[in-house]
């Protein structure tokens, strides 16, 4: 005896199968990081007024550098010419990037989405016409980058995780730097200092190469950002 089904029954079938198929699709995906991500649109002017002076000082104390004008100028553009924002602010709490493992991790286990974290920064790392990356401060369990940080600009085929290198280089690997940062001075707004670094040697450790970078600037004047962070899953 053969069963019979009428268009809509098929359609019916069909349907629900899709839907169960993304509902499983959902259920099993792997995030491809966990993140505490800034809303730009909310702190766009405060983030930008910060640079700005940032730059111009660095601008003054350093006038010989054509790259640093071009990109002072540049972040008063409505539309930047040479520089570009990277897709989102946001500090990396864990990259998962397809590392199943990680999904087992105490980071992963104990992070909740949709809670609101304060950002706090009082200072930059910027390299003229590559990137502006600044260290961050939190109330936050734990992270997995040793130097959390924003990427905040990039420019001149540099990614975000580059920051994570570049930073790693000078608090981590210099060793007067790294006592500034254990001891809470980069932390503390009110300690100021403004350092030029040449030949700073980075390693990008995805692409198994180095490089030897001038004209690295540690900008930290009186200017202090916090910033209103929400705990995300992203994945793409």
């Amino acid at each position: 005896m053969k069963i019979k089904y009428s268009i809509q029954q098929i359609k019916f079938y069909v349907l629900f199968l899709l839907f169960s198929l993304y509902i499983y699709n959902c259920e099993n995906r792997i995030p491809k990081y966990l993140a505490i991500e800034v809303n730009r649109t909310e702190h766009f002017h405060e983030v930008y007024e910060f640079l700005q002076d940032n730059i111009f000082h660095i601008l003054t104390e350093y006038p010989k550098n054509p790259q640093t004008k071009a990109d002072f100028d540049d972040l008063f553009e409505e539309e930047m010419k040479h520089l570009i924002e990277p897709k989102t602010w946001h500090v990396t709490v864990l990259n998962i990037n397809e590392n199943k493992s990680k999904l087992k991790s105490e980071i992963y286990k104990n992070f909740v989405e949709n809670q609101t974290v304060e950002i706090n920064i009082s200072t930059l790392i910027y390299v003229p016409g590559k990137i502006i990356v600044a260290p961050v401060f939190l109330d936050f369990g734990e992270i997995e980058n040793t130097i959390p940080h924003v990427t905040l600009i990039l420019g001149q085929k540099f990614r975000p995780i580059d920051g994570n290198y570049i930073l790693n280089s000078l608090f981590i690997e210099n060793r007067e730097l790294r006592a500034l940062y254990d001891e809470g001075f980069i932390k503390d707004p009110s300690f100021q200092i403004n350092l030029e670094l040449n030949h700073l040697r980075v390693i990008y450790e995805d692409k198994k190469k180095q490089e030897f970078l001038d004209h690295v600037y540690l900008i930290k004047y009186d200017g202090h950002l916090k910033l209103k962070g929400i705990t995300k899953k992203i994945y793409e």
